[in-house]
C-alpha cells in the first residue's frame, strides 16, 4: 500500500480547497462578538477566506481588524495579521476565533469535500 502527502498550503494546487487561502464559493459569516460584559468588540461579518475569518478576530481595534480582512490577497491578510506587535493583539482572542471562524470554515470545508477533491481521492471513500 502506497501513501500520498496530501499538501494544501497553496490554495491553487490540487488539495487547495483545503487551505485557510482558498477563496470561498459562498462567503463564510460570523456574528457579532461580545465580552464578559456584553460590550460589542467584533461587528458582524463575511469572509471570503477562513484565514481572514480567523485574523479578523486577533487585532483589538476594530479598524484594525477590518483593515487585515480587507487585504486584497489572502496571504496578505494572514502576513499583516502575523505581524502585528503584541499590544495591538487581543488578550485571549484566539480562544474566541477559534470557537467561531474555525469550526464554520471546517463544517464548510467538510461538506464540500465531495463536490471539489479530486475523483482519485473519493474513489476510496465510503461515505
Amino acid at each position: 500500500m502506497t501513501t500520498t502527502e496530501i499538501r494544501f498550503y497553496r490554495a491553487s494546487e490540487d488539495f487547495g480547497f483545503l487551505s485557510n487561502l482558498f477563496r470561498l464559493e459562498v462567503p463564510l459569516w460570523l456574528p457579532d462578538e461580545f465580552d464578559e460584559s456584553a460590550k460589542l468588540v467584533r461587528k458582524a461579518s463575511y469572509f471570503q477566506t477562513s484565514e481572514a475569518a480567523y485574523q479578523y478576530g486577533k487585532p483589538k481595534k476594530q479598524e484594525v481588524a477590518d483593515w487585515i480582512a480587507s487585504a486584497p490577497a489572502p496571504h496578505l491578510c494572514a502576513a499583516a495579521a502575523h505581524a502585528l506587535f503584541v499590544f495591538d493583539v487581543r488578550p485571549n482572542g484566539a480562544e474566541n476565533r477559534l470557537s467561531s471562524a474555525i469550526t464554520r470554515s471546517t463544517s464548510f470545508t467538510r461538506s464540500r469535500v465531495a463536490e471539489l477533491a479530486p475523483p482519485a481521492w473519493n474513489a476510496g471513500s465510503n461515505s
